[in-house]
């Protein structure tokens, strides 16, 4: 049986997925939380119990050990564990994960190894646990500096919270730390909104992500403004939002390299750096996505399936192809999410690597979006303008047309 396979969506045959390339990254999945955002659709679940964490490290173990072995020349550069709140684990689940992986993965030195938490999870003895393990680098999810705006967002930690793990994290020497934070929240003001990036900066974090609201009707949150119990900034106010903060993190010695995230020098998050670049990579875990050679496939959100297949002696879990790209949707892709770093993309690299003259074939989006100031273009290298930054959906949707 080919160990990259699963049981299709509906668990009547087996898909088969692609064949094995050599990623450098790897994200794993722990899909449990305290309480559910009221702005989250990623896969999570709540008031599950000790027991329930284990069953289910036992089972992503077991799928890192199968897919490990078509994969024996793979050199991992990077590690990811998201959620979900990954620091719900208990730190001997957490080790025993660790220990996995390394047993299965050839993990590089330099790998960068990043975990994401809730501030209110982190206790100084589960951060030595995390030091221990090779966790080297942090993703709080502060969001914001006001404890009626988490409370609006649904956030389970409140500011004391954030400020006490970040002193922690500093008594500790753990300085490779990101915040993330967002704006446009309901009844967040510009005022607000300074306060919040300069107690941000004022954290010394080595790497901020500052994350515009998105709120899809599913989730508490869109129920509410259906209802018209909560109102969205409206999108002049959101880009004053982004316009000051990209004006004031220049100023505090962060540099804007994508989109959304800014660092202090060599602290770009690297497991991004992979997505972004259009670089293969491997998901484990419920609810974790998959990307090798031409396809994108996710282990499908059903914790029970999910473990109850890996822990059968067949070891088949239920999976789903989310897409198969020919050469100009890889193009594509390639070309949109590498405009999303501030560096652009070099447009005759892109071409000779899917034999595609890109130039030619969108010639009228290039220029429509220079005549528009979205885009700038020196030789054969594009990237984003700063008006382009925020207006970026506008232009990635002329390449998809």
């Amino acid at each position: 049986m080919n160990p990259l396979a699963g049981k299709d969506s509906l668990g009547t045959g087996v898909q088969q997925l692609p064949a094995p390339v050599s990623p450098h990254a790897i994200y794993i999945h722990i899909p449990f939380c305290l309480q559910k955002c009221f702005y989250c659709d990623f896969f999570s679940q709540v008031g599950l119990s000790g027991e329930d964490r284990a069953r289910y490290v036992r089972a992503i173990s077991r799928e890192i050990k199968i897919r490990a072995r078509f994969f024996p020349e793979a050199n991992v550069d990077s590690v990811y564990i998201g959620g979900g709140t990954p620091s719900l684990l208990e730190g001997w689940l957490l080790t025993s994960l660790m220990r996995q992986l390394r047993q299965s993965f050839c993990l590089s030195p330099q790998a960068e190894i990043t975990l994401e938490a809730n501030p209110a999870t982190l206790s100084p003895p589960y951060l030595d646990t995390l030091r221990a393990v090779g966790i080297n680098r942090l993703s709080l999810g502060a969001q914001s500096f006001f404890d009626p705006e988490l409370k609006t967002l649904g956030r389970s930690h409140q500011v004391r919270h954030i400020m006490e793990t970040v002193n922690e994290l500093h008594r500790q020497g753990f300085e490779n730390f990101n915040l993330d934070l967002i704006y446009g929240i309901p009844g967040q003001s510009i005022k607000g909104w300074k306060q919040t990036l300069q107690k941000a900066v004022d954290c010394s974090p080595a790497h901020l992500s500052l994350y515009l609201l998105q709120v899809e009707p599913s989730t508490p949150m869109g129920r509410m403004l259906q209802r018209g119990d909560l109102v969205l900034l409206g999108e002049d106010r959101e880009w004053l939002m982004y316009e000051y903060a990209l004006d004031f993190l220049a100023g505090t010695g962060f540099k804007l390299y994508e989109l959304s995230n800014f660092c202090r020098p060599g602290r770009a998050c690297q497991h991004n750096l992979v997505y972004w670049r259009d670089q293969p990579y491997l998901g484990f875990g419920c609810g974790a996505v998959s990307f090798l050679q031409d396809s994108r496939f996710l282990n499908l959100p059903r914790l029970g399936a999910y473990c109850d297949g890996l822990l059968e002696e067949q070891g088949v879990w239920p999976v789903q192809i989310l897409e198969r790209m020919d050469n100009n949707q890889q193009a594509v892709e390639a070309l949109i999410l590498g405009l999303r770093l501030c560096a652009g993309v070099d447009l005759t690299e892109l071409s000779c690597r899917f034999n595609l003259d890109l130039q030619e074939k969108y010639q009228w989006a290039l220029d429509l979006s220079q005549e528009e100031g979205l885009l700038n273009k020196q030789g054969t290298r594009i990237c984003l303008t700063r008006k382009g930054y925020f207006l970026s959906n506008r232009v990635f949707v002329r390449f998809l047309s």
